[in-house]
Formats: C-alpha cells, structure tokens, sequence
C-alpha cells in the first residue's frame, strides 16, 4: 500500500498543497487585521477633530455675548443769553454770574444820576431789591417779605452807592435757575409819583 506521505513522489505534491493552504488561511487572517487596525488609526486620528469640533461649539453655543450698546451722544445744552442790565445813570450791579442755594447775594445800586433817587423796602427779604426768578418763561418775585411791618422810603443822594445783601439759609434756600434783580425808583420823595424800573443783568442760582 502506498502511504502518500512516505512516496517520495507525491510527498512534493502534499507539501505543496499544505503550504498553500496555510498561506490562504494566513492571507485570509491578515486582511482584517489590516483593515481593523487601519480603521483603529482612522478613529484615533478622528477623535481629536471631533473634540476640538465639538468644545468649539459648545464654547460658541454656551456664551451668550451681550452686545455693547451705542453710545447715544447726549443733547448739546443750549444756554440762552443772560438778560443784560438797563442802562442808565441809575444802574444796578450783582456782584458774580452764579450763586449756591445758601449764599448770600450782593447787589449794587448805583445813582450817577444829578438827583436823589427813593424806593421802598418790603421786597426780597424786606429789603429795597426785588429778586425774580424765570419760570417757564415769565419772572416771578422771589422771598417776599413776610414782616407785618409798614412800607418805608428810602432814599439814595446822587453820586452815591448802596451795597444790598440778601441772605439765604438752609431753611430757606434759593431755588435753582435764571435770576435777575430789580428795582423801582421815583425822583420825588413821597408815594404814587412815577416810577422808573431797572434790572440788573442776569445770573444763575447753580447746584
């Protein structure tokens, strides 16, 4: 009997077809491991872009960015001309542009006339000067004298001049805004004659 592994003929042939079999087995192994380690470098290599993908989103979807608003440039304040004093031989003077609320106002009259001038009292704190405030564009007395006292004349020789002080306190401060002084003054030294009225120019009661 004829072993075909002891045949010295056909040994060749069955190691042949042995090998060849054993290549085939070891092909068909190598392939997926290839492809699986082919597709294992691919998703590592993919894994860093997904992240970095995905942190980029989630930074951009999480933060909500509040815009900065516009700036909107503020009115440009339109300061209306101060009212300016009467002319005349008969003037009166405020001694600056603005006053604080507690401050005490200086007003000047001043007779450069040829004559003696009288005017009364009973004005802005009892004195012979009447302070008006602008609002909403008329002039109104402000500190009206509240002594119930009798109306007096004073009079003023020519050339001269009377330095008034009005006096405001914290229980009775000035309001703020346009101010101007005023006065009414005759020639004659009695009531009911005619009167002539001078301002003095403008200035501010300021915060």
């Amino acid at each position: 009997m004829n072993d075909p592994l002891m045949a010295t003929g056909n040994s060749q042939q069955v190691v042949n077809v042995y090998t060849a079999g054993i290549y085939q087995w070891k092909a068909w192994r190598i392939v997926p491991m290839q492809r699986h380690r082919l597709l294992l470098i691919l998703g590592l290599m993919l894994i860093p872009v997904l992240l970095a993908g995905c942190g980029q989103q989630s930074s951009t979807g999480g933060t909500h960015a509040t815009p900065t608003p516009t700036p909107v440039p503020s009115p440009a304040v339109t300061k209306a001309p101060f009212p300016t004093a009467t002319a005349g031989a008969v003037s009166l003077h405020v001694g600056a542009t603005s006053y604080h609320p507690t401050e005490t106002i200086s007003v000047i009259l001043s007779n450069q006339s040829t004559q003696a001038i009288s005017f009364p009292d009973h004005l802005t704190d009892c004195t012979v000067i009447q302070l008006q405030r602008q609002v909403h564009g008329n002039w109104e007395n402000v500190h009206t004298c509240l002594l119930l006292t009798p109306t007096r004349l004073h009079r003023l020789d020519a050339g001269k001049r009377l330095t008034v002080a009005l006096v405001s306190s914290a229980a009775r401060p000035w309001a703020l805004g346009l101010y101007h002084a005023t006065l009414r003054y005759s020639t004659t030294q009695s009531f009911g004659g005619p009167t002539t009225t001078i301002f003095s120019a403008g200035f501010q009661i300021v915060s």
